[in-house]
């Protein structure tokens, strides 16, 4: 459903005006992803032991800038969707992939702990849990700065104060 404006020839005129200036590094991106999957696979591996492949397909694909990474449980296991034009929107030219690989790839085995679980119904609490435990374990596992980690300057120094508010902000509006 998130890419039915898709449909409508002018909003897909508008991602590819937006996208068209950075194509060259999304082609990058999109190449480098693939290159860069096994190193992540065996990090995770490495720190989490019982991680495992079976039933995952991963694609490489366009999100039309809706996603630099994504998991969605499929028939027969789960679907790891990486966009490279999402993590050039997101990030600029040179993205963190190895970073966003192993974000997601925890989020894999998040899905493999918890098989019950289902994203599209997931509450803003269990949310935020899981991105708060996928961005940790991308920090812990590539050894990214808590600014990286974060994709965010502006959050990952921010101080007590700053986290406190942001995290009070989200408690409030949890309903």
């Amino acid at each position: 459903a998130e890419f039915a404006q898709l449909r409508d020839p002018a909003a897909l005129e508008t991602y590819l005006a937006r996208v068209t200036p950075a194509a060259e590094s999304v082609r990058r991106i999109g190449a480098e992803i693939p290159a860069a999957l096994p190193a992540q696979i065996a990090q995770i591996r490495k720190a989490l032991p019982d991680f495992a492949l079976d039933g995952i397909t991963i694609y490489v694909v366009p999100s039309f800038g809706h996603y630099n990474g994504r998991v969605r449980p499929v028939q027969g296991g789960l679907a790891l969707f990486l966009g490279p034009d999402g993590m050039v929107q997101g990030e600029g030219a040179h993205p963190n992939v190895a970073r966003t690989l192993a974000h997601e790839l925890f989020h894999v085995y998040q899905f493999q702990m918890h098989p019950d679980i289902d994203p599209s119904s997931a509450t803003l609490w269990m949310a935020t849990m899981g991105e708060g435990e996928a961005v940790y374990a991308s920090q812990v596992i590539t050894g990214a700065s808590m600014d990286d980690a974060l994709m965010s300057k502006e959050f990952g120094s921010a101080g007590v104060a700053t986290t406190k508010a942001l995290a009070c902000g989200i408690r409030d509006r949890a309903d």
